[in-house]
């Protein structure tokens, strides 16, 4: 079951964002599922990142949401 719903995720946002580099661990334990999204970051959000700016990537993510 955990890996049916990581795989569900991981389809989810590539649909949504349109990249396919993410992945998801799944936990279950008693009622409660945790899934763990991993590697999200865009190409352009990575070099943010590498360049010291995640600052720029966090600012930009929360202005999507909003």
């Amino acid at each position: 079951m955990t890996t049916a719903i990581s795989a569900a995720i991981v389809k989810l946002y590539r649909d949504f964002y349109g990249h396919d580099r993410a992945t998801a661990s799944t936990y279950i334990n008693d009622n409660v599922v945790v899934c763990l999204l991993e590697d999200i970051l865009t190409t352009d959000e990575a070099k943010l990142v590498a360049n010291g700016e995640r600052r720029g990537v966090l600012d930009g993510r929360i202005a999507f949401q909003e």
